[in-house]
């Protein structure tokens, strides 16, 4: 039996408390300050209505990608808020 390495199934998207896990913060700062605030490209899962981040930039977080700048969300053509940086 070889020792099981933790490794991340890269995943289309990501929960808000997978990316608190990953990142060393709560849930919370993930939703409210991330998401709500705009510092993170993230959207409202359509089924659900909860907030979901997208693999790209999980991944980017998780290597030491930077927050964004304060800004505005916007609407995705399915009419979710989702903050598309740029």
């Amino acid at each position: 039996h070889g020792i099981l390495q933790h490794q991340a199934i890269q995943k289309e998207f990501y929960s808000t408390s997978e990316l608190a896990e990953a990142m060393g913060v709560s849930q919370y700062t993930v939703q409210e300050r991330w998401c709500n605030g705009g510092r993170i490209e993230c959207e409202k899962d359509p089924d659900t209505g909860k907030w979901r981040i997208p693999g790209r930039e999980y991944r980017r977080l998780t290597h030491g990608g930077a927050l964004r700048a304060r800004g505005k969300l916007v609407c995705n053509k399915e009419g979710n808020n989702i903050n598309n940086g740029g």
